[in-house]
């Protein structure tokens, strides 16, 4: 949970960045993946909340 925290935390980050900046191919891929994580959350946490 520590984890994917501190991984949000930088996409924020890189997501503030982009906003003056371009970002670099690697940055662009963890921003990606960090979004895919979420939606793929989204789903289970909302069950979650069902029960």
């Amino acid at each position: 949970m520590a984890k994917e925290l501190a991984e949000s935390k930088e996409v924020v980050r890189l997501i503030k960045k982009s906003i003056k900046t371009d970002l670099t191919e690697e940055e662009t891929l963890k921003v990606r993946n960090q979004l895919l994580d979420i939606c793929k959350a989204i789903p289970a946490f909302a069950v979650f909340l069902l029960l």
